[in-house]
């Protein structure tokens, strides 16, 4: 199989046997292809250069910090004040920990703050059913009250 391999490699070198392929384009001389070069400019134009501009629609913060040091620590390991970034269905930027607070505490929903946006905020991590939410909310409410009542028994206040 190699042999006949070697074979057709010198039989296409010297013209016995025609190309069936063209051989590729040396890297300077290549065009992108125009569905490629679309895809990558929309998310450089919409995305890598708005994203420092960008406010986290709950807390109003930016959604990065000011200093591109902190900017990286956010992107790469989450790593912040609010912790870890996250773009949703609706196209906008919030810290993680103030999604988290937004849709685990009453009233459950969000519905998001952006000028003219106003879509509701769902997120895979957090579950969509309020009527679990509310259990799950009172049942750490119940929790931290009878902890309290405990400290204040044994006087730990």
């Amino acid at each position: 199989r190699q042999v006949e391999h070697a074979e057709r490699k010198t039989m296409q070198a010297t013209g016995e046997l025609p190309l069936l392929e063209e051989p590729p384009l040396p890297l300077d001389q290549r065009q992108p292809l125009p569905s490629v070069f679309a895809v990558v400019h929309y998310v450089v134009a919409r995305t890598v250069r708005n994203l420092p501009r960008q406010l986290c629609p709950i807390c109003g913060e930016g959604a990065l910090p000011a200093d591109p040091k902190a900017q990286g620590e956010v992107i790469t390991k989450g790593k912040g004040r609010h912790g870890a970034i996250e773009r949703l269905y609706c196209g906008h930027w919030f810290h993680f920990a103030c999604l988290e607070a937004a849709l685990t505490r009453p009233p459950f929903k969000l519905d998001c703050a952006a000028p003219g946006c106003g879509k509701r905020v769902y997120h895979p991590k957090f579950s969509d059913k309020v009527d679990k939410l509310e259990k799950k909310w009172a049942m750490e409410q119940a929790k931290k009250r009878e902890i309290g009542e405990l400290a204040g028994l044994m006087g730990m206040e």
